[in-house]
C-alpha cells in the first residue's frame, strides 16, 4: 500500500493531472501571416490558445509587419521565430506571457539558456522525463510532460563542451555547443530495439544494454517539422530491473536498507537514475550538505569522486580516494579507498579499502580490506580482510583470509577459509577450513576441515579436527555413546558421551538406592575422554570425570549445600555387536569431603572385603582413594 501511494505521488509530481492546463508556452497554435502587424499576430495567437500577452510597446515594437507560416507548433517555438535576432525574451505569469525588452532584462548575463523539445524520431511525439545535462558544470534538467526542456549553462564553459540527452530505451544524443548565447535546439531520439520481456529482466536482474550515443551539430533554430501532437503526459518509464525483482525473497532488513537508500531520492533524481545508468562522470573533489545539495548538484548519483566530504549526508556513484560523512555516506557503485561516517556507510557494489562507521556499514557486493562499526557490519557478497563490530558481523557470501570480531555474533552464510571468528556469544559459518572459531557460548559450522572450534558448545555436521568445549556435537563422523552402567560405588548410572573420538565430553548421573541406613545417595558428574579403535568392533576409551555426591536430605540441598567430590579415571574395553556394545574396565577413584558430613559414610564399596567408606583412611585434608571397576551396556552411533 505504501509503494502504491508513493508511486501515485511521484506521478503527480512529474506529470500533473490531465485536468490541469498546459503552460501557455506549450500550447499549440497555427500562424499564417503575410505582412501583418505583430500586434495582430500576437492577438490571434492568444485567442487560439486562450491566454494573454503583456508587454511594453516602448520596448517591444508591435507595429512592425511580419510574415510567418507555422502549423500546430508550441507558442514558444512561434515566439522564437517572431523575435529571431531581437533582444526580446519572455516568461510566464499565470495565464499570461510577459514579453521583455532589452531594458527590462539583466545586461551581460553570466549564463545562457539552451531550450527546445525532445522528440521521438520515429513517431514525432514529444518525449517527457528525458535527462539533459552538461558534463563539465553538471548542469542538468528533465524534459516536462510535453517534451520541453530548458537548461541553464555558464558562458565560461570549455570550447568543447557538449550537452548530453538521455532517455531510457532510446539512443543517446550529444549536442555540441556553438556560440555562448541562448538558442532553441530540438533533439530527436531514436528508439532502441524492443528489450526482452519484463519477466526475463526480472528473473535475471539484468538491466537493458547501455544506450549508444550519437553526436550531431543541430541547427540553431527550432525544427518546424509539422506533427499533430496531443497535449498529454507520457507514461512513466518502468522501474529499473532491480526494483522489479522478487521482493518476497528480500528479508525485512534488506527492505529497510533499500528504503533508507532511496529516502532522499525525489522524482527528478529517480528519472536521472533510470536514464543515466550507462553514463559515468568523474570529479576530483566534491562537498555537500545533503544528497543533491552540493557541488555535484542533481547528478551526484552518477559521479565518481576522488575526495568527497559530506557535511551531513551525501550520495555518489563511487569513491576512489577518501570519503568523510558527518552522518551518512551512500555510494551506488564501488568504494576504492577509505570511507568514514558518523552513523552509517551504504555501498551498492564493492569496497576495496576500509570502512568505519559509528553504527552501521552495509555493502551489497564484496569487501576486500576492512570494516569497523559500532553496531553492525553487513556484506551481501564475499569478505577478505578485517571486520570489527560492537554487535554483529553478517556476511551472506564467503569469507577468506579474514578476522571477524563482534561483541555478540559473527555469521558467515558461505564458506570460511583461513578465517578467525571471535564473538561474545556465537559464531556461525557453512564450511570452516584452516580457521578458528572462539565464542562465549556456541560455535556452529556445517563442515570443519583443519579448523578449531572453542566454545562451551560446539556444533558441526562433520569435523576433521577436535572441537574444544564443555559440549561438542558432531552429527556425521562424531563419537556418541549412551550408556547404562554400574560401578563399585553406584549400581545404577546413566552416561552420555558426545564429541569426536580424539576428544569427547561425558555427562553422567547415578544413584545408590539405599545405603546401610536405607537412604539413597546421588551423584552427577562431567568429564572428558578419548578413544581409539583396535579393529572394526573393538575400541578402548579412557574417561576422566568429576562427580558431586550427596544424599537426599532436603536440608542439605537447600541450606549451604556442599557435596562431596569424587574423581574417577576409567580405561574401558568396548566390544560392539551392531549398535550395541559391552564395555568394562578398572577405575581409580579419589574421594574428598568438603565438610564434616560424609554422604557415603553408610555405603559399602563393591570391591574386595566390601569396606564401608567411613572405614577408609582419610588424609589430613579429607582425601581417600580406592581401586574400583565399571561395566555397562552402550548404544553407539
Amino acid at each position: 500500500m505504501v509503494r502504491l501511494v508513493f508511486f501515485f505521488f511521484l506521478v503527480r509530481i512529474v506529470y500533473p493531472a490531465g485536468a490541469q492546463p498546459a503552460s501557455p508556452l506549450d500550447r499549440l497554435v497555427s500562424v499564417d501571416a503575410r505582412n501583418e502587424r505583430l500586434a495582430d499576430v500576437l492577438r490571434a495567437m492568444s485567442q487560439q490558445a486562450n491566454f494573454g500577452f503583456s508587454y511594453n510597446p516602448a520596448v517591444v515594437n508591435d507595429t512592425r509587419t511580419v510574415t510567418l507560416r507555422l502549423s500546430k507548433q508550441p507558442v514558444r517555438v512561434v515566439l522564437g521565430r517572431l523575435f529571431d535576432g531581437q533582444t526580446v525574451s519572455w516568461k510566464v505569469r499565470g495565464n499570461h506571457v510577459l514579453l521583455l525588452g532589452e531594458g527590462e532584462t539583466r545586461k551581460e548575463p553570466s549564463h545562457f539558456f539552451l531550450d527546445g523539445y525532445i522528440i521521438d524520431e520515429q513517431t514525432g511525439n514529444r518525449i517527457g522525463a528525458a535527462s539533459v545535462y552538461e558534463r563539465t558544470s553538471l548542469a542538468s534538467t528533465v524534459s516536462n510532460p510535453y517534451g520541453y526542456y530548458r537548461l541553464k549553462l555558464a558562458r565560461d564553459l570549455p570550447t568543447n563542451a557538449r550537452v548530453e540527452v538521455r532517455k531510457r530505451l532510446y539512443a543517446g544524443e550529444s549536442v555540441t555547443l556553438g556560440a555562448r548565447q541562448s538558442r532553441t535546439v530540438d533533439v530527436r531520439l531514436r528508439p532502441l530495439p524492443t528489450p526482452p520481456a519484463p519477466a526475463t529482466v526480472a528473473a535475471n536482474n539484468t538491466p537493458p544494454p547501455p544506450a549508444p550515443i550519437a553526436t550531431r551539430q543541430p541547427p540553431v533554430a527550432a525544427d518546424t517539422t509539422p506533427t499533430d501532437l496531443a497535449n498529454r503526459a507520457p507514461t512513466l518509464p518502468p522501474p529499473p530491473a532491480d526494483s522489479v525483482s522478487d521482493t518476497n525473497r528480500r528479508t525485512g532488513w534488506d527492505q529497510t536498507l533499500r528504503s533508507l537508500e532511496r529516502a532522499y531520492e525525489v522524482a527528478r533524481q529517480i528519472i536521472h537514475r533510470q536514464n543515466l545508468d550507462a553514463d559515468t562522470l568523474y570529479r576530483p573533489f566534491q562537498i555537500s550538505l545533503l544528497p543533491y545539495i552540493g557541488s555535484n548538484h542533481r547528478l551526484s548519483n552518477h559521479v565518481i569522486n576522488h575526495l568527497s566530504i559530506n557535511l551531513f549526508s551525501g550520495t555518489a556513484l563511487g569513491v576512489t580516494g577518501i570519503e568523510v560523512g558527518g552522518f551518512m555516506n551512500h555510494i551506488r557503485g564501488n568504494v576504492q579507498g577509505v570511507q568514514l561516517a558518523g552513523f552509517a556507510n551504504f555501498v551498492g557494489h564493492n569496497v576495496y579499502g576500509f570502512q568505519s562507521a559509528g553504527f552501521l556499514n552495509q555493502t551489497k557486493g564484496d569487501v576486500e580490506g576492512g570494516q569497523a562499526a559500532g553496531f553492525m557490519n553487513g556484506v551481501r557478497g564475499n569478505v577478505s580482510g578485517l571486520q570489527l563490530a560492537g554487535f554483529l558481523n553478517l556476511v551472506r557470501g564467503k569469507a577468506t583470509h579474514s578476522l571477524q570480531a563482534a561483541g555478540w555474533a559473527n555469521k558467515t552464510e558461505g564458506d570460511a577459509n583461513r578465517v578467525i571468528q571471535l564473538a561474545g556469544f556465537s559464531n556461525r559459518t557453512r564450511d570452516l577450513s584452516n580457521g578458528l572459531q572462539v565464542a562465549g557460548f556456541i560455535n556452529h559450522a556445517r563442515v570443519v576441515r583443519r579448523g578449531v572450534q572453542i566454545a562451551p558448545i560446539n556444533v558441526a555436521d562433520s569435523s576433521g579436527s577436535v572441537p574444544i568445549g564443555l559440549l561438542s556435537f558432531v552429527r556425521q563422523n562424531g563419537f556418541r555413546r549412551f550408556e547404562v552402567s554400574a560401578n563399585e560405588t553406584f549400581p545404577v548410572n546413566l552416561s552420555y558421551r558426545t564429541g569426536v573420538r580424539r576428544f569427547y565430553n561425558l555427562l553422567t548421573v547415578g544413584a545408590k538406592p539405599m545405603d546401610l541406613t536405607g537412604s539413597p545417595v546421588w551423584q552427577a558428574g562431567y568429564g572428558v575422554g578419548t578413544a581409539f579403535g583396535l579393529g572394526r568392533t573393538w575400541l578402548v576409551s579412557v574417561d576422566v570425570s568429576s562427580h558431586a555426591v550427596w544424599n537426599s536430605r532436603t536440608e542439605v540441598l537447600f541450606d549451604n549445600w556442599k557435596p562431596a567430590l569424587l574423581l574417577r579415571g576409567t580405561p574401558t574395553l568396548e566390544k560392539r555387536f551392531g549398535r550395541l556394545a559391552l564395555a568394562a574396565g578398572p577405575s581409580v577413584v579419589f574421594y574428598h569431603l568438603s565438610n564434616a558430613t560424609n554422604p557415603l559414610q553408610n555405603t559399602r564399596l563393591l570391591i574386595s572385603d566390601s569396606p564401608a567408606v567411613d572405614q577408609l583412611t582419610f588424609s589430613n585434608r579429607n582425601w581417600t582413594s580406592w581401586i574400583g571397576w565399571q561395566a555397562g551396556l552402550r548404544w553407539t552411533n
